[in-house]
Formats: C-alpha cells, sequence, structure tokens
C-alpha cells in the first residue's frame, strides 16, 4: 500500500479529483504530494484565454457578459491568465470591434494576465499604436511575453507599433518574426528597445532567427542587462558571423542555452559556443534539422554542471542531419535528466544506438546516475510509438533512470 501511494501516477489521479482544501491537507504529507499537489493547484488556478477575433466574436461577447455575471469570481478563483491575441479583422469596422472588446476584456483581468501571446498578420488589418498602448497598459503583471510579427518590413511595422511599453515583471521575452530586416538600426531602435526598456526583470531571450537575435542581445548589452540573461534559445550563427566578438559568447551568468542547428555550416559555430559555456550550462537543448552530406561532427565538451540535456531531431532519418553523430565522449557528472525528441521511432533509435554504441567505463558510470529519460514522438500513434524492447535497451544504458514515453513536445 506504501508503494501505491507514492506512486506518482496514482497521486495524481487521487488530487484530480481533489479540493482546494484537501489539496492543501495532501500537500503537508511529504515532499512528493508536496510536489504533486502544487503543480495541481498551478494548473487549477491557471485560465488559457484564446482571444483570437477574426471569426468567434460572438463566444467573446458571452465570455465577458459571464465574467460580468460572475461579479468578478472569476479574477479570483483564476489568477493567473494565459492570453492569446490574434490580430486578424476583416474590415476596419471589425477591426474597431475588435479593438473594444479587447480593451473591455484586459480592463475586467489584464492585471492578472501573466501569459501573453500576439499574433499579427499586417496585410489583414492591425491595431493603431495607441490602441495597443492602451491595451497593454494594464499588463503590470505579466511574465511572459511572445510577439509574433508576420509579412512585413520593419519600416512598416514602425508606423504603429508602440513606442512605450510598462512590463516591470516581464521574464521571458520571444519575438518571431517572419519579414525583412532592411536594417538592424530600425529592428533595434523601433521594436526592441522600447520593449527591452521597461523590462527590468528580464532573464530569458528567445528568438528563432540568429540576424534578428543579434540586435536584441545588442540592445541588452547597450542598456547594461546583459548580466541578468540566464536563458537563450536561438538559431546557430550562420557562416560569415565571426564569433569571436560576438554578444552570444559573452553573457556571464547564462546557465541555459537552446541552439537550432539548420545547416552543416552551423555546427562550427556551435562546438565554439558550448565550449565557451562548458563549465558554465546546467541546461542545454539542441535541435538539429535541415540536411546535409558534409562531414561535420558536433563535438561534445564535458560539461561539468550540466543537469539536464535535451535533443530535438526534425529530420525523418538520420542520414538527413546536418552533421555526423558520433559516440558520446564528453564528460556529464551532474546529469539528472535526458530528453530526446524527434519525427519517428526509427530516427529515434538510430541515433541512441550511435551516440551510446561505445561508451567508455567513466561514461557508463555517469549514466547510471541520471534519475529521467524522456523519450517522445512528434506524432505517437500504433505504428509509431517507442517499443518495449527499446526501453529495454536504454534501462541498460540509463539503470536508475524512470523511462518516459510519449507524444507531448517540450
Amino acid at each position: 500500500m506504501e508503494d501505491v501511494l507514492n506512486n506518482e501516477l496514482y497521486i495524481k489521479k487521487i488530487l484530480s479529483f481533489s479540493s482546494l482544501n484537501e489539496l492543501k491537507i495532501c500537500s503537508l504529507l511529504n515532499s512528493k504530494w508536496n510536489k504533486e499537489a502544487v503543480e495541481r493547484l498551478h494548473e487549477i488556478s491557471t485560465t488559457h484565454l484564446n482571444l483570437d477575433y477574426s471569426n468567434n466574436h460572438a463566444r467573446l461577447r458571452a465570455y465577458l457578459r459571464m465574467v460580468e455575471c460572475a461579479g468578478g469570481r472569476i479574477v479570483t478563483q483564476h489568477p493567473n491568465l494565459s492570453a492569446r491575441l490574434k490580430f486578424e479583422p476583416r474590415s476596419r469596422e471589425e477591426q474597431d470591434d475588435t479593438i473594444l472588446f479587447l480593451v473591455d476584456a484586459f480592463l475586467k483581468f489584464g492585471q492578472n494576465v501573466r501569459t501573453l501571446l500576439i499574433s499579427v498578420d499586417f496585410n489583414k488589418g492591425l491595431p493603431t499604436r495607441a490602441q495597443y498602448m492602451e491595451l497593454f497598459s494594464t499588463l503590470q503583471n505579466i511574465e511572459r511575453l511572445r510577439v509574433s510579427l508576420q509579412n512585413e518590413t520593419c519600416l512598416q511595422i514602425s508606423s504603429y507599433y508602440p513606442f512605450y511599453w510598462n512590463l516591470p515583471s516581464l521574464k521571458e521575452f520571444w519575438f518571431e518574426f517572419s519579414g525583412q530586416i532592411e536594417g538592424s538600426e530600425v529592428l533595434s531602435r523601433v521594436i526592441v528597445n522600447p520593449l527591452i526598456s521597461s523590462a527590468k526583470q528580464l532573464t530569458t531571450l528567445i528568438c528563432e532567427r540568429y540576424d534578428v537575435m543579434r540586435p536584441i542581445l545588442r540592445e541588452v548589452k547597450k542598456l547594461g542587462r546583459l548580466g541578468q540573461i540566464e536563458e537563450i534559445v536561438t538559431g546557430s550563427p550562420p557562416p560569415g558571423v565571426e564569433l569571436t566578438d560576438s554578444i552570444l559568447l559573452n553573457v556571464p551568468h547564462l546557465s541555459h542555452i537552446e541552439l537550432i542547428i539548420r545547416t552543416s555550416k552551423d555546427v562550427s559555430s556551435t562546438n565554439v559556443i558550448l565550449t565557451e559555456y562548458a563549465d558554465r550550462l546546467t541546461s542545454l537543448c539542441l535541435t538539429l534539422e535541415g540536411s546535409s552530406n558534409d562531414e561535420n561532427v558536433l563535438i561534445f565538451p564535458s560539461m561539468q554542471k550540466l543537469r539536464i540535456l535535451g535533443i530535438k531531431l526534425r529530420t525523418p532519418t538520420l542520414l538527413q542531419l546536418p552533421l555526423t553523430i558520433k559516440a558520446w565522449t564528453g564528460s556529464l557528472p551532474k546529469l539528472q535528466i535526458f530528453k530526446l525528441y524527434a519525427n519517428n521511432r526509427q530516427i529515434c533509435h538510430d541515433f541512441c544506438s550511435k551516440i551510446f554504441s561505445s561508451l567508455g567505463a567513466e561514461t557508463e558510470y555517469q549514466l547510471c546516475q541520471v534519475a529521467k529519460v524522456i523519450f517522445s514522438l512528434e506524432d505517437a500513434n500504433e505504428e509509431n510509438e517507442i517499443d518495449t524492447e527499446f526501453i529495454n535497451q536504454m534501462q541498460n544504458y540509463f539503470p536508475n533512470a524512470q523511462i518516459i514515453t510519449g507524444s507531448k513536445n517540450p
């Protein structure tokens, strides 16, 4: 019975039926129950609000009426809101209607928004600069902001992008930009600087395009806040970028980095970055996509502090990876969690067979200390799932680890 009550799956199931008072009592049992109870409390106290106004004005009206009828109880019950704003109104009249709804909604519960995703397609209408600023004036407690800008140039964006932000609690900024960069000066001065200047608690920067991440890092450095940055997610610098003077190599307190390797020519810059931060990183993720026939080898240096290692394989076969895979040789004495995300079962099998094929005694000993191994497929179904034989094989490499499989991406 004691084993059952300490089983993570049973605990989660029990807590899924528990009231708030029961969660409080369960959290006092022991550290494991406390951890699961806290996670469950966070889960039920966070509301994900999808404010996509291109086709659901009627649903929004109903939601706002519900908030009004509840007399503020929804705000009390759900102290953390995750909101997604998608600006795609089909006409000027609909656009004005959308903005009125947004302002009304944010005045009611904007102070509770912790995560915000803004998606704008500028070919289909957009808010004015004044409307943007009116919307965001209520978001004093936002901690995670994701801005996705589509289809336009920096100069076109500058005509309406807000020149004033007030984000004193912002910790994570995720920026997506699919348009053309005529000059990094416009991107830095008009788009990046006003937001970064107001985010004095910023610790995490995410931008998959390195040519866009560079001006973001420059602004952070110019404002004297490079020492605050702890996590960066970006593409590996492409060929022609001089890494010796790169700001990416001079972030003093960087503890987590995720690098996206798209071509074999990105591998050399990745090797330089990994070597530079080998003694500082506690968490590392490498995303491998694209294809090449070049014989570029990813060199895994010894990382004395690394606790979490993630690998994402975005190609259907091992042969299409933008680098040559060799056996794991780096020393990782503190590694606790290993994550592997792949398109399909075969590349997951092939990748593991390759890197674990000829382990030395020291590496084998270090893998014995790993506590959790996660294998996840993009499309897990009956024909494409991690099989028992593979799990048993991995258990030999990680004898003391909990092996977890599934289809959920990080």
